[in-house]
């Protein structure tokens, strides 16, 4: 099966003095429905993840250093999904 990221919306928030970032997004299936419960974590930091709600949405806090990581995305009987982040304020990607 295909996983569901089909349309995958990250977008980054920060504070300058904080250094730190928001990243939040949307996980949608191949039918633009949500995925309740895919599992999305940074594989440089595998500790540091979280799990999509009801809607799909998720959201994290990433210091300034974490920001060029890598997401990746995962659910029962789906292909794992890698997606590089980026630095701009909103980012698409489509899986």
């Amino acid at each position: 099966m295909r996983f569901p990221a089909s349309l995958f919306l990250l977008l980054i928030s920060g504070s300058l003095y904080a250094q730190t970032s928001t990243v939040s997004g949307i996980i949608l299936d191949e039918m633009n429905m949500p995925v309740y419960a895919a599992n999305i974590y940074l594989k440089e930091t595998p500790s540091k993840g979280v799990i999509s709600d009801f809607n799909g949405k998720f959201s994290f806090e990433l210091s300034a250093s974490e920001l060029t990581n890598t997401l990746v995305i995962s659910f029962i009987s789906y292909i794992t999904q890698h997606i590089k982040l980026c630095q701009e304020r909103d980012c698409k990607a489509s899986a």
